[in-house]
């Protein structure tokens, strides 16, 4: 045992192996145990050996219990179970592995099919768990010498390279044994622990993995749901290109008698034979960015520093495209709805009640007819029929009230407008809409026993015209200074370049927080509230308005630990909603109701938090070390969200 072993050993050995192998997820051993139900050691031993990497070819034989080595038989005590002077095991079981000289280097073609010599005693089946924890062990050491490691004969390294493989669920449940032996009235106990770390190491080595682990799966969820999100945009996108084709033959087949002339001469451009190139072409990019996303997370189970960094691009990618299907959306919505207006009231009804909803990723097939048993009676049918036409009507007096030719009534929710595309002219209306303010991310030691929203706007449109531009104003201070686009658009950026690549488009009623006061080459960094997405926008484009009164620094639940470790840094995310956390330059992903630790180093850091339709929360804090910190988020009450 580890007597004199600090976290800071365990800690520095891990990140060792981690820089190395990765970290993987946990092994299913009911594969394993199957071998061993089966009296076929050698084939469980080969399995372990495989999920190691190692193409080694296992010759396994038997050894009776209390096997005493020869001094130069080239095979190595196990030493995971008790001996006595003589290197013969006095209890538990014997496990030896012979690691040659001559052993080739990983990853070479003489490994594969090299023979690997393994004596276990003729007891090793009494406890299949036990005897999958001590060969992962042995054969740690084989994989290490492969690698010509400096450590390979550290048992240290040894007892925590199965752990990073995925073996910590199997060797948690194997690495004791308990032995009873009954004498008259009295029962005797035996435990025996195998490896080398004690309760409490073994118990922190498993947590420091499952946190970093945690982490990955976060990120990789992440990737996922922006993969699901881009099959259910793909298959609306889909459905809305059918009805483009099918509204612009019906037009050509019953020609309206009145049109407006701008929209009859989008009409015409709309028969281009090349007019709709450019969104088949974007869905299949779509589609494809989406299925390569899908088969790459579905496939990473080990997150090296190359895979881990394979995923944040796939990651950047997908969003980067999420948002040209997005906007490619609504330019096939717009020009749906400008011939949708010409169309008469039946066609609509019929349109809008047998739509169909689509899940993410797939069409939805319309509900099947069944016949009932008992028909209704006539006077339940015609009330029936009342209400449905009720609704309709209702419904369509709405659909036509947006979609009339003669209003310009914009629709509740709008998508971005698409790239290198100016939007529509602002009409009166626009101009005396109201902005609702975004809610605050507060950070606090406990949570308010209730949300409360305030419905009172904070944000108004002002209705002058100040040289072209929209320019808006503050009826309150939001407690963080606010960034106004003096443009309809402006751009976003992944750095303060006009080179860097582009985030998103921000229109000129969205609302951006400053994250620093101070201009980096022109150029201010910010986050986007509706979509909590951190960037950088030109300082020309936009006018700051700097808070009389900032909100109040973050409290931390604070606890000294009276040692000289890292400080131990807890996250709650009790918010309904994604909740980003940048640490310096490092950046967390928490969803909504997850809490574990994240590691940083000791030092005065810069951070903010940020979630979609809510104002960051900023500041700096020196975190020290021998510390524990509790860090809790959660919705302020305020305004509503944006829309």
């Amino acid at each position: 045992m580890f007597e004199n072993l600090t976290n800071d050993d365990i800690c520095n050995a891990l990140d060792e192996l981690i820089a190395c192998f990765g970290i993987n997820e946990e092994t299913k051993p009911q594969a394993l145990q199957a071998f061993l139900s089966k009296e076929e050691a050698e084939q469980c031993v080969q399995g372990i050996a495989s999920r190691f990497g190692l193409p080694v070819r296992i010759n396994l034989s038997y050894v009776p219990k209390g096997f005493n080595p020869g001094v130069n038989d080239g095979f190595r005590s196990g030493s995971l179970v008790n001996t006595d002077g003589t290197g013969r095991g006095s209890e538990g079981i014997t496990a030896q592995v012979e690691i040659p000289p001559s052993l080739p280097m990983f990853g070479s073609s003489e490994l594969e099919g090299f023979p690997i010599r393994v004596r276990v005693s003729n007891d090793c089946l009494r406890h299949p768990e036990t005897f999958v924890a001590i060969m992962a062990h042995e054969l740690s050491h084989v994989l290490l010498a492969s690698l010509f490691h400096p450590q390979k004969d550290n048992e240290l390294y040894a007892d925590l390279t199965p752990l990073v493989f995925g073996f910590r669920e199997v060797v948690q449940r194997g690495r004791k044994t308990v032995h009873c032996t009954k004498s008259g009235d009295t029962t005797t106990t035996n435990t025996t622990t195998y490896g080398y770390l004690t309760d409490s190491q073994f118990s922190f080595a498993c947590q420091r993995i499952d946190g970093l682990l945690e982490c990955h799966r976060i990120t990789k969820n992440r990737l996922t749901h922006l993969a699901a999100r881009m099959r259910h945009t793909l298959s609306i996108a889909a459905q809305q290109l059918a009805k483009f084709h099918e509204y612009l033959r019906y037009l050509d087949t019953n020609p309206p008698k009145k049109m407006k002339p701008d929209d009859g001469r989008r009409v015409v451009q709309f028969h281009a034979s090349d007019y709709t190139r450019d969104w088949q072409r974007g869905i299949e990019q779509a589609r494809s960015s989406a299925e390569q996303a899908e088969r790459f997370a579905c496939a990473l189970t080990c997150y090296t520093g190359g895979s881990v960094k394979e995923l944040e691009q796939h990651i950047s990618s997908l969003e980067r495209a999420s948002d040209q299907l997005d906007q490619l959306l609504k330019s096939i919505t717009n020009d749906v709805r400008v011939m949708g207006r010409y169309l008469p009231l039946s066609r609509r009804l019929k349109d809008h009640f047998s739509g169909k909803r689509a899940g993410p990723g797939e069409d939805v097939p319309a509900p099947a007819v069944t016949r009932s048993a008992k028909r209704p009676a006539p006077t339940q049918n015609r009330r029936a029929w009342t209400i449905g036409l009720v609704a309709a009507a209702f419904i369509m007096a709405t659909v036509l009230w947006f979609d009339s030719p003669e209003d310009n009534h914009s629709p509740i929710t709008q998508l971005a407008a698409p790239s290198g595309t100016a939007p529509a002219a602002p009409t009166p209306n626009i101009a005396s809409q109201e902005e609702i303010a975004a809610p605050s991310l507060a950070l606090k030691e406990r949570p308010p026993v209730k949300v409360i929203w305030d419905s009172t706007p904070e944000l108004r449109i002002n209705a002058e015209p100040n040289a072209g531009r929209k320019a808006r104003m503050l009826r309150k201070d939001l407690g963080v200074d606010v960034a106004i686009p003096l443009r309809r658009q402006i751009s976003l950026m992944d750095g303060p370049s006009a080179d860097a690549a582009r985030i998103l488009t921000v229109n000129a009623d969205d609302t951006l927080a400053l994250l620093s006061r101070e201009p980096t080459d022109g150029w201010l960094n910010v986050v986007h509230v509706h979509t909590a997405k951190a960037g950088w926008v030109n300082a020309n484009d936009v006018q700051v308005t700097y808070t009389a009164h900032p909100s109040p620094p973050p409290q931390f639940s604070e606890k000294d630990l009276g040692t000289a470790d890292p400080p131990s840094i807890t996250v709650w995310n009790k918010t309904n909603r994604t909740l980003t956390l940048t640490i310096g330059d490092a950046r967390y992903t928490f969803p909504s109701g997850a809490h574990f630790p994240v590691s940083h180093p000791a030092g005065e850091w810069r951070y903010y938090a940020s979630a979609p339709d809510a104002l960051p929360a900023a500041g700096t804090k020196d975190w020290k070390r021998g510390r524990q910190y509790d860090w809790t988020f959660w919705i302020e009450s305020s305004a509503a969200p944006l829309p």
